[in-house]
């Protein structure tokens, strides 16, 4: 999401959604800040190899097209989902990205 801030982080660490259900976590960050020896890593569950592959293949589906269909879903649910602001008292706002919204 951090091109929708325009913000540069030095430090990004994320689990859960990239192992698409596995557990495995991600620390990454700018060389100069992570420059360790090799094999050394900063995650509990970054070793199992059935977790890497699941990731690796996480990533790939990523940049071919899921990105773009929650963008799409997600502009299609928030609209529809904004109609209820008038019809329920309980219903404050919707906002979001993609399909992690807030109503």
């Amino acid at each position: 999401a951090t091109q929708y801030y325009d913000i540069e982080p030095d430090i990004i660490c994320l689990a859960k959604g990239i192992g698409s259900g596995l557990s495995i976590g991600v620390c990454t960050a700018r060389a100069d800040i992570m420059d360790w020896a090799r094999r050394a890593h900063a995650s509990t569950f970054s070793g199992n190899p059935v977790c890497i592959a699941a990731a690796l293949k996480t990533i790939e589906l990523l940049e071919n097209g899921l990105v773009q269909n929650a963008h799409t879903v997600g502009n299609y649910l928030k609209d529809r989902l904004a109609k209820l602001l008038d019809k329920y008292e309980c219903v404050g706002d919707v906002r979001g990205l993609g399909l992690m919204i807030g109503v």
